[in-house]
């Protein structure tokens, strides 16, 4: 099974593709959720404060 060098070029390079997609989808999703995590507990102490008050 002789395959081309070309063809295991482009399957590398797909394959890195995919993986860079995959792990920057990842990244995005960490960063939404960590993101609203802070969002949340930013908005803690104003709550707080406003039924405080």
């Amino acid at each position: 099974m002789d395959t081309h060098p070309l063809q295991l070029f482009a399957d590398g390079v797909a394959r890195w593709l995919l993986l860079d997609w995959v792990s920057e989808a990842n990244l995005l999703r960490r960063a939404s959720t960590g993101f609203a995590a802070i969002q949340s507990s930013a908005h803690f102490p104003v709550k707080f404060f406003c039924s405080a008050s």
